[in-house]
């Protein structure tokens, strides 16, 4: 009878747990940072009572695409000043968005609230003359490949690609990290999240999608990127980066512009002529040796070739 009531009071936890996580998962800071940004525009958005401070910046030229950076759980647009700098260098067009309770925005996060705001920003910002003759992309890190991928599952008709980045396979999944390893199996029922990339991914069949991870970072398992990518549909690709989690922007930054140009590249030729493409890329295969990928046989010659 004490063991009974023992598990009974575990069961209790967890389900209590579960539904107070979204405290555990989002850490908003509102210090801002001294950084140097590019030529950028404040944006704001108001859903309900709440507002969203987002920015977006622009490269000198014409953009090669738009990137909706989703950044993840803690920090604020200033800590991610390095990132923004670099893609607008490289001539992208970046915007960026603080979440409830980030930086300048108001309000308290929840998933669900990230979610609703994610889709009501995205609705936005396609309107934009400034962005709807762009190739868009959808580019999370972190926690911020959830909300990413959630976004592509729905609106797959309206962006380009998806780069998700350092991402966990779902909520439940890197809760149970936190968990004893006797205990996990026992408390997964209880970890109940609305959405999750591990999901969401398997109804994205059009979009080309590309996954970043390293099989050093300390902060999300490497099996959980791969989980993610296997169960994703094609077209798809992964790049195995080198650093510890989130890194890879830093340490190899010609590496990773190449790779999202190689994707946007892809998704242009695609649409132009599919067959014809699959016909031209079967002619010459060469791969890199500085470039680690991991890929479907049936897909890894297509990114191959545009490595070169």
């Amino acid at each position: 009878m004490k063991k009974f009531f023992i598990i009974l009071g575990m069961l209790c936890f967890y389900a209590n747990a579960s539904a107070q996580y979204d405290n555990q998962f989002y850490h908003p800071q509102k210090d801002w940072i001294p950084c140097h940004l590019p030529v950028y525009e404040e944006i704001y958005f108001h859903p309900q009572t709440d507002t969203l401070h987002s920015l977006l910046c622009k490269p000198q030229g014409k953009p090669k695409a738009t990137l909706f950076y989703i950044h993840g759980n803690s920090g604020n647009i200033s800590y991610h000043s390095g990132l923004i700098n670099t893609f607008v260098k490289a001539g992208f067009q970046v915007f960026i968005a603080d979440f409830r309770g980030y930086g300048k925005s108001s309000g308290h996060p929840t998933h669900l609230n990230i979610a609703a705001d994610g889709q009501l920003i995205l609705d936005s910002l396609l309107k934009r003359p400034d962005v709807e003759n762009t190739t868009f992309i959808l580019y999370g890190a972190s926690i911020g490949t959830q909300l990413a991928t959630k976004l592509a599952k729905d609106n797959q008709d309206k962006i380009d690609a998806l780069v998700l980045e350092g991402g966990m396979s779902s909520f439940a999944d890197i809760a149970l990290q936190s968990i004893p390893e006797e205990q996990r199996e026992m408390a997964r029922p209880f970890l109940i999240f609305p959405y999750s990339a591990k999901t969401d991914i398997t109804a994205i069949n059009r979009l080309p999608k590309l996954i970043i991870h390293s099989p050093d970072d300390e902060t999300v398992p490497y099996r959980q990127a791969q989980e993610v990518f296997q169960k994703a549909p094609e077209p798809k690709y992964f790049l195995q980066s080198r650093g510890k989690h989130l890194e890879a922007i830093k340490i190899e930054p010609d590496t990773i512009i190449k790779a999202i140009q190689n994707l946007i590249q892809l998704k242009k030729e695609n649409d132009e002529n599919h067959s014809k493409f699959i016909t031209q890329i079967t002619s010459k295969v060469i791969l890199p040796a500085a470039v680690h990928l991991c890929c479907h046989d049936a897909v890894s010659p297509v990114y191959q070739l545009y490595l070169l």
